[in-house]
């Protein structure tokens, strides 16, 4: 009965196809282990932003590299997991809109929420996985 059965294969996973959104998971896990390991001192807002900003810097690398792979010699898409991720060229020009506005929101963020007293971690934090959720939006393919 057992012999029977069919292997279950997983899907191939091209990790560059969705590497920038690893990216900006990484570094919004990483300001959350900052804030919890440093809780109240007073370094933990200016190195959670720095953490906070590697990430879009991150993702914009590996968003330059998805590019230079989506517009080489053969001009073809990546499509990865089961073909549920599609990166085009039109995926990636919205992925460089997004890693924008995330790095420039985090930018004007910073002195305000230090200026008002507010947990910038936490803020920091929310603005990433948020950013991850829209570029997991612009190469979905179904």
């Amino acid at each position: 009965m057992i012999a029977a059965l069919k292997a279950i294969t997983p899907p191939e996973v091209d990790y560059l196809a969705i590497g920038s959104e690893i990216a900006l998971l990484v570094a919004a896990l990483a300001v959350v282990m900052a804030r919890s390991l440093l809780r109240r001192k007073a370094n933990v807002v200016p190195l959670s932003f720095v953490l906070a900003l590697g990430g879009p810097i991150a993702a914009a690398v590996v968003l330059y590299r998805q590019w230079q792979d989506t517009r080489g010699l053969h001009h073809t898409a990546i499509t990865t997991m089961a073909g549920a991720v599609r990166v085009d060229g039109f995926g990636v020009f919205l992925g460089v809109v997004v890693v924008a506005a995330t790095a420039l929101a985090l930018v004007l963020s910073f002195a305000y929420l230090r200026r008002e007293g507010l947990d910038a971690p936490e803020y920091f934090a929310l603005i990433l996985l948020s950013a991850a959720g829209m570029l997991a939006m612009t190469t979905a393919n179904d």
